[in-house]
């Protein structure tokens, strides 16, 4: 969804938006983003290093014959460490700008030659996240000594006034308790764990589970299904990837759990919403009530167990849905700026320079190969538990 926005608001500034990707997916679900399905890399589920230079050298001549007609006002934006790698080598090709954008909660660098190229961006003033913990954290291994930039992925203009599949309508009178987000997200077993501690101690009473969301990783949607379904006084609804999300839908929520941009969703749907820390995997507390955080607490807000939370919401009442609907208003005006506010003179980082050793490498090539796992968090976490596994 963030991608969508800011491809319109590209246009709108007079930019030709092209989106290029590195595949894996089964179905496109936002209509916009359906045209540049033909746009499909997969050289990018890989470190630019384990690519060969003929490869490199075609993959550079297909974009070129996309792009037909560029100018040095032309930028690229890269969303996660590894495309930003290739963002720099494709920008340094054809001699113009690279944004590097972190949409991911966790980007913790922990190879001095990756952290010598990001600190190159930073310096340029050619990186930002999506909350002002975002670069920090990613240097975190190296320096403290950096600033937050950061700047907002709207990406929750999900929700629309359309009509509820009938498979989706919860119609007994349990207390529903919701999720919206992808069941691959690193808080969503943790969550389960507090929803089976809090129905437990509740025996006496029904429940309902309404999951919206799902993942192109459909092992994680299992478990979620396995674990949920288990319970016998809660009752699964269980959407999958859905676009767009009835509003409707939400509002059969009693309360919600979410993290990151899903927070505002429910709530401007007028559910209680709990908020997860994406560092804990605790509640922060209950958004727009108790806290304005979605994604990290500050420092001085204590860590909640979430079944405590919901205990708050759904027992003690210390607050309850309300009958109202927000409207997202998407304003991309301090990403132009940001822009704009870039180095003026074009320095490129030669990313042959991260040539990472030989041993990653080949697990790199086996996880792309075997599992076309997508180039974010989850696939660097797999590649050092493969790494250290091998050490044993």
């Amino acid at each position: 969804m963030y991608t969508r926005n800011k491809v319109n608001s590209a246009r709108e500034r007079g930019y030709t938006p092209l989106v290029f990707h590195n595949g894996g997916g089964e179905k496109i679900y936002v209509d916009e983003l359906k045209v540049y399905e033909k746009y499909e890399f997969q050289e990018f589920r890989y470190e630019p290093c384990v690519i060969s230079k003929g490869k490199k050298k075609r993959l550079l001549e297909r974009i070129k014959s996309i792009l037909e007609d560029f100018d040095e006002e032309s930028i690229i934006e890269s969303h996660e460490m590894l495309i930003a790698e290739w963002g720099e080598f494709v920008a340094k090709a054809l001699g113009i700008r690279h944004f590097a954008y972190m949409l991911l909660e966790h980007n913790t660098i922990t190879y001095k030659p990756l952290y010598d190229f990001f600190k190159f961006k930073y310096n340029r003033r050619e990186l930002a996240g999506i909350v002002r913990d975002t670069i920090p954290d990613m240097f975190c291994e190296f320096t403290n000594d950096v600033e937050g930039y950061s700047l907002p992925a709207y990406c929750m203009n999900v929700y629309e006034n359309i009509p509820c599949p009938d498979k989706f309508k919860i119609v007994n009178g349990y207390c529903t308790i919701g999720s919206i987000g992808r069941t691959n997200k690193a808080y969503v077993q943790p969550m389960i764990d507090a929803v089976l501690k809090f129905v437990g101690r509740n025996s006496d009473k029904m429940y309902n589970f309404l999951y919206i969301g799902g993942s192109m990783d459909k092992t994680s949607e299992q478990l979620v299904i396995k674990r949920l379904s288990a319970i016998p006084n809660l009752k699964l609804t269980f959407t999958g990837m859905l676009f767009p999300i009835p509003v409707s839908l939400i509002k059969q929520m009693d309360v919600c759990l979410a993290s990151a941009g899903s927070c505002r969703v429910s709530a401007n749907c007028g559910i209680p919403t709990i908020s997860i820390d994406a560092n804990d995997n605790k509640a922060i507390g209950i958004f727009n009530v108790t806290t304005n955080h979605s994604l990290f607490r500050d420092n001085h807000e204590p860590s909640i167990e979430i079944d405590d939370a919901l205990e708050d919401v759904l027992i003690k009442k210390i607050c309850t849905k309300e009958d109202k609907l927000e409207l997202i208003n998407i304003d991309f005006s301090s990403h132009w700026i940001f822009v704009e506010q870039m180095a003026s003179e074009k320095e490129y980082y030669d990313i042959s320079q991260i040539n990472y050793p030989l041993k990653r490498k080949l697990i790199s090539l086996f996880l792309g190969y075997y599992y076309g796992l997508p180039t974010n968090s989850t696939r660097y976490r797999l590649i050092e538990k493969c790494i250290s596994l091998l050490k044993k």
